[in-house]
């Protein structure tokens, strides 16, 4: 083997932890830190139409259900900006014109973006290895 081919191996292997790790590291994070804060979100949001506690009584408290619940809650604040389709359908979750704090609006939305990414970079990894 070549120089080059073992140093790309080498290069792909540390990028493959580092996606690991750093899934692992933001599932963490939101678990037990951001939680909170996205149950905040989640309360700020709900529209008067829908019920509240939706997302609670289907996915519940646990730690599944925890990263479900954080997942919708960045998907609300990902599309509620985009006109068309995506403002409507963030409108069946929640009030799209609710006013969100700037640092829960980053806690609601960092650390699953960061799983998300990291995620990404643990498969795409996985699939050049593999």
């Amino acid at each position: 083997m070549s120089t080059v081919t073992e140093e790309i191996g080498v290069v792909t292997v540390y990028a493959g932890i580092i996606g690991i790790a750093g899934a692992l590291l933001c599932s963490l994070v939101i678990i037990t830190i951001a939680f909170p804060k996205v149950r905040q979100i989640e309360t700020m949001i709900s529209a008067a139409t829908l019920n509240p506690s939706s997302g609670r009584n289907i996915w519940g408290g646990d730690p599944f259900g925890r990263l479900i619940r954080t997942t919708q809650v960045f998907t609300f604040l990902s599309i509620r900006n985009v006109p068309g389709h995506f403002r409507r359908a963030a409108a069946n979750v929640g009030n799209v014109d609710t006013e969100i704090p700037r640092y829960l609006f980053l806690w609601g939305f960092l650390p699953t973006f960061g799983l998300f990414l990291f995620g990404g970079i643990a498969v795409c990894i996985s699939l050049i290895i593999g």
